[in-house]
């Protein structure tokens, strides 16, 4: 039988910039925690391609953002490190809803 649609692009194709669903936001973080200790926590999870912690005139806002190279392994990160402890605070993670449109 012929092929049900055009042929997939190779899984290769996809490397670069994390795609659609591959960021978390993080909440609930301390005023003390770092970009780069964010970052160190979510490597439990999958390859870390960026971390930030948002601030507002130098001061935490208490929230970060994490992207990972895939959205898996960002579906991993929300379902294995949701109400764990980070700098002394019990952290919530979900998926980022503040994306840009490609």
């Amino acid at each position: 039988p012929p092929p049900a649609g055009p042929p997939r692009a190779p899984a290769t194709h996809r490397t670069g910039r994390p795609g659609a669903g591959s960021r978390v936001y993080v909440g609930n973080l301390s005023w003390h925690t770092s970009w780069q200790s964010l970052k160190d926590h979510f490597r439990q999870a999958g390859e870390v391609v960026h971390a930030d912690v948002m601030q507002h005139d130098g001061r935490s806002k208490g929230c970060g953002i994490v992207a990972f190279a895939t959205a898996q392994e960002a579906a991993n990160a929300i379902a294995t490190l949701g109400e764990t402890e980070l700098d002394g605070r019990t952290i919530f993670v979900r998926e980022d809803r503040e994306e840009a449109a490609p």
